[in-house]
């Protein structure tokens, strides 16, 4: 074969056209990317910054965050399903996460946290978007025309672990891309 010929899908390595076929869900892991940070960035502020300075700034920050903490879970989705199959070769521990915490007796440890690491991170993602929709719920009602309001102390908890969540999730994140990062530099996967 020249340089120039194309070498047929059938010829590829098992690695290769795995490889391409992880390569494909990458925009979706930068739309989450930017989806997530800007939905972070814009619930701290809103947290964190007394209402009163600016009142308009913070109502804008408070449909941005919703707006963009609603849109990264659907575009999430695709990604997780693709790196799940592409590390495990199969999409059956989303549904069974428990089938995660047995450790194969072939399976490296580092590999094997990595993927409990992985686990916890979906969970705690998935109970940061479920938090988020208990406190938007009474607003979506409202809108609907029903007037529901829990109490405050149902309000204040599902706030606590909305924020809770989103810090857990950030930092397992960072842990998780650095023990990605550190399997890359060794060659390991």
């Amino acid at each position: 074969m020249s340089v120039d010929t194309p070498v047929p899908v059938t010829a590829r390595s098992q690695p290769q056209v795995r490889a391409a076929r992880y390569r494909r869900p990458a925009a979706f892991l930068a739309a989450f990317a930017v989806l997530f940070g800007t939905a972070l960035t814009s619930g701290l502020y809103y947290y964190l910054v007394p209402h009163d300075k600016n009142w308009n700034v913070s109502q804008v920050m408070l449909i941005l965050h919703i707006i963009s903490g609603t849109l990264a879970f659907p575009v999430l989705i695709p990604f997780v399903i693709s790196h799940q199959r592409y590390q495990e070769g199969r999409s059956l521990l989303l549904l069974m996460p428990w089938l995660a915490f047995r450790h194969r007796q072939d399976e490296p440890t580092r590999k094997y946290h990595q993927r409990l690491l992985g686990h916890t991170l979906n969970g705690s993602i998935l109970v940061l978007i479920l938090s988020g929709f208990l406190m938007v719920v009474p607003g979506l009602l409202w809108f609907a025309g029903i007037i529901w309001i829990p109490d405050y102390l149902a309000y204040q908890v599902s706030n606590a672990i909305h924020l809770g969540t989103a810090l857990v999730a950030v930092g397992l994140l960072l842990v998780h891309l650095r023990g990605r990062r550190n399997a890359n530099r060794g060659g390991g996967r």
